[in-house]
């Protein structure tokens, strides 16, 4: 097999990262999905696999998964990104002000009263800004912060922005999203929640 292009694992729990990376050392893949593969970006692999992620174009991950190996995100020819189940962690007052149970104090701020901790994406959305290719990124499922959305305005390159999430943050506006110039279609999860004013 020296021609593989597209590899799509899908449920096949006991793929290891050291298979995929004797793939990846033979073909140049263009297309990777992985759902459903816990031991696929393992730690231990991951610089290798990066290293041999060339050619690959797009990626579809499980972010249980994905977040082990964050360094796909400085990929040279990465254009599309679609990460499922995507949840990263959020404190308890972070949660209730997001769902509309708190107010944000009059700073309209969160400093101070956040104890969410260090974000646990960043290292995935820096590689992704610094190598300012990425057109598409999708999530599908779970949750969507407002820390997410500050790191994700910040991906000048994005053509495509789709969050076919189910919990997205009260308070979204579209400004949030100015900076994005290149961004020709955006689809907010639960966007009946905007106002009209967004």
């Amino acid at each position: 097999m020296r021609n593989l292009e597209e590899l799509i694992l899908d449920n096949v729990h006991d793929f290891e990262s050291r298979h995929l990376v004797s793939i990846l050392q033979r073909n140049k893949l263009r297309k990777l999905v992985a759902r459903g593969c816990p031991s696929v970006f393992a730690k231990s692999d991951a610089l290798e696999m990066v290293l041999n992620l060339n050619y690959l174009q797009e990626l579809e991950a499980n972010w249980n998964e994905m977040r082990r190996c964050q360094s796909i995100g400085e990929l040279p020819c990465l254009k599309v990104l679609i990460v499922n189940k995507f949840k990263t962690l959020q404190c308890r007052r972070c949660r209730k002000i997001e769902r509309g149970d708190a107010m944000l104090p009059a700073s309209g701020y969160y400093y101070g009263i956040c104890e969410c901790g260090l974000y646990e994406a960043r290292e995935l959305f820096r590689g992704l800004r610094k190598k300012h290719i990425l057109e598409k990124l999708l999530f599908l499922g779970s949750r969507i912060t407002t820390r997410d959305l500050t790191f994700i305005s910040k991906l000048t390159s994005l053509k495509t922005l789709y969050m076919g999430v189910d919990n997205v943050p009260l308070y979204v506006s579209i400004a949030m999203f100015n900076g994005l110039k290149e961004l020709e279609e955006i689809d907010i999860g639960y966007s009946w929640k905007l106002p009209i004013e967004a």
